[in-house]
C-alpha cells in the first residue's frame, strides 16, 4: 500500500511513538504507523477532502479498539496534540515545510523528532533546520517510480550546525551512507552533464 518513500519514512517511526502525520491525504502512513504498534496518531491536513477520505480508509481498519485517532483540519502543527511526540511532513517542497515548522517553531522544538520528505527545494529546508538550532540526526535517499527522495530526520538542539556547500546540497549523513540509490543518482547526473557538455 505504501509507497518506497513512505516505507523508509515508517520505518524512522517506533511503535512507541505518539505521531502527527502533516498533510495526511489518505492516511496510508498512519495505517501503516498504527499496524507497527503506534496507538496515538493524529491526521492533520488543511483541505476536507483528504481528512475524508482518510477517515473512510482507517474506518476499515480492524485494529483502532486500542488505538486513539485524532482528524485535524489545521495547517501544518498548529493544532497538535500536546501528547506528540513525532512528526511526519512529506510530499511537499522544502520552503513549505520549512514555512510549516516555522509557524508553530516552539511546537516543533519540543518533539523528538521531525521526518521530512521535501520533492523540491531540499537545500532550503537543510538550510533552514541548520540556521534555526535543528541538528540533521538521520538521511535517507530514495529512489522510487524513477524519481528519487531525500528524507530528513531532525531533532531541535539548540545548536547552530556548520555544513559545506556539499553537504548543504546532498545532506551531510547521505554523503556518509552512500546509500546505492545515492550514487545512481550522482551517476545519472553525471551522463545527464556529460550530455550537455558534448
Amino acid at each position: 500500500m505504501l509507497s518506497k518513500r513512505l516505507n523508509k519514512v515508517l520505518t524512522y517511526i517506533n511503535n512507541t511513538d505518539k505521531l502527527v502525520d502533516v498533510g495526511c491525504d489518505h492516511g496510508y502512513l498512519a495505517i501503516e504507523a498504527i499496524n507497527k504498534g503506534v496507538k496515538l496518531v493524529q491526521l492533520v491536513d488543511n483541505k476536507t477532502m483528504p481528512l475524508d477520505c482518510a477517515k473512510h480508509n482507517l474506518e476499515k481498519l480492524n485494529r483502532l479498539q486500542d488505538v486513539e485517532v485524532i482528524f485535524t483540519l489545521a495547517s501544518g502543527l498548529t493544532k497538535i496534540d500536546d501528547r506528540i511526540n513525532v512528526a511526519t511532513i512529506c510530499g511537499m517542497g522544502g520552503d513549505l515545510i520549512a514555512q510549516i515548522i516555522e509557524e508553530s517553531f516552539e511546537k516543533a522544538k519540543a518533539l523528538d523528532s521531525l521526518i521530512l520528505q521535501a520533492n523540491t527545494k531540499v537545500e532550503h529546508l537543510r538550510l533552514y533546520l541548520i540556521n534555526k538550532g535543528f541538528t540533521i540526526i538521520d538521511e535517507s535517499f530514495i529512489k522510487d517510480k524513477n524519481k528519487y527522495y531525500p528524507i530528513i530526520v531532525a531533532k531541535y538542539s539548540g545548536a547552530v550546525s556548520k555544513l559545506t556547500s556539499t553537504q548543504i546540497k546532498y545532506g551531510p549523513i547521505i554523503l556518509i551512507k552512500k546509500e546505492d540509490d545515492f550514487i545512481a543518482y550522482l551517476n545519472n547526473r553525471l551522463v545527464h552533464l556529460n550530455n550537455i557538455c558534448k
